[in-house]
């Protein structure tokens, strides 16, 4: 019986080695932290997208966060985590929330009619368009970008600070009744800009520093007034747009650029200067944290169904708010203004928000797959 025991306890023991060295060596190591593991998906997309630079942030519901940067800004100057860069379309969202702040104060109603609050409509613009079809884009405007003329007549005069009312007048003719079908337009925002300067009887950079920007303490967060100077931590934007050559396909770098035509074109529409940081915790704030009341949120949040080539990651739009549908549905917007790209968003399943900043252009597949891969890293952990 000796025997047997010690045999026994022999056997447990080489088991016990055999299993122990069969585990593999990631077993035995220390778990690596998401951040690192964020920041190694951060540099393979960068990699694989062949993008100039690119500053992104996560936000986890306790307040938990992470960003991280990869790539240029310019020459040798790498981009730092809190860069500014153009937030482009994701200023439609900031414009959303201005509205439906305005509408729970009691200034505004989403049933206003148009000429309610903005005189001497173009014949283009039916008066009888609401707030509310303004930012669900059902109003059947036509987007003033795209007319050609607009992009020639803008580049015509970098230098030059363009009105809302000068931008409107490259409004064409409508695409359908309104409320009667769904169309992208920045001609929609550029109006509810005008239509919130009229029911405050402020100016609209000041409108979003006092009700939004101030109040989350985006301290980095900005709509440019009328002279745009260059700030010193923009990320140095690239873009293949030359107004010379419609043709162009040369990436080319633009500092020293003037932006006045630019951002006074986009205005209301696109904007908005900010970092992936303060965006994606803007993100946090309006969908986890009740910056809006909940009757608003509702609203925003009822997506009309939409399918189009353009955003082809988008199954339904909102009031200022996409509804992203990939490996994980999550709600926000996504951006470009010459020369940046911006995504930022708010996955609901898990309470968690993210934005990702590049400065070059590039196409929605682009800012949707640096999502996706942060997404495959948040849902192994």
């Amino acid at each position: 019986m000796g025997f047997h025991k010690s045999y026994g306890a022999k056997l447990l023991l080489l088991s016990l080695a055999i299993l122990f060295l069969a585990c593999s060596k990631d077993e035995l190591e220390e778990p690596i932290p998401i951040e690192q593991q964020l920041q190694v998906a951060l540099e393979a997309q960068y990699e694989m997208q062949n993008v100039q630079g690119v500053s992104a942030s996560v936000i986890w519901p306790n307040g938990t966060s992470w960003t991280g940067a990869a790539g240029f800004s310019y020459s040798n100057v790498p981009i730092e985590p809190n860069m500014l860069f153009g937030a482009g379309s994701i200023s439609k969202h900031f414009m959303a929330t201005l509205t439906l702040l305005l509408v729970e104060d009691g200034l505004l109603s989403l049933s206003d009619r148009l000429d309610k609050w903005i005189d001497d409509l173009a014949p283009e613009i039916d008066p009888a368009i609401t707030i509310h079809q303004l930012l669900n884009h059902t109003s059947g405007i036509s987007s003033y970008t795209a007319n050609r003329e607009f992009g020639q007549t803008l580049f015509a005069d970098s230098t030059k600070n363009w009105t809302p009312r000068e931008i409107l007048t490259f409004v064409e003719n409508p695409l359908f009744n309104p409320g009667m079908s769904w169309s992208y337009s920045n001609s929609n925002f550029l109006l509810l800009g005008m239509v919130a300067e009229s029911a405050t009887n402020t100016l609209l950079h000041t409108i979003l520093q006092n009700r939004i920007f101030g109040p989350l303490n985006m301290t980095n967060t900005f709509l440019p007034e009328d002279e745009l100077s260059e700030p010193e931590r923009a990320a140095i934007p690239w873009s293949r747009f030359d107004i010379s050559n419609l043709n162009s396909s040369t990436l080319r770098n633009l500092k020293g650029m003037p932006r006045q035509t630019v951002y006074s074109g986009a205005w209301s529409a696109g904007a908005i200067i900010s970092t992936s940081s303060e965006l994606a915790r803007y993100m946090k704030a309006i969908y986890l944290e009740e910056f809006l009341s909940s009757e608003s949120l509702n609203l925003m949040t009822e997506f009309v169904p939409i399918s189009t080539a353009e955003f082809p990651h988008i199954g339904g739009y909102g009031l200022g708010s996409m509804q992203f549908l990939t490996l994980r549905e999550y709600w926000g917007h996504s951006g470009d203004v010459f020369g940046y790209g911006a995504i930022a968003g708010y996955i609901p399943q898990d309470q968690i928000s993210v934005a990702v900043l590049v400065n070059q252009d590039i196409d929605e597949n682009t800012k949707a797959a640096f999502v996706e891969e942060f997404i495959k890293v948040l849902s192994a952990n």
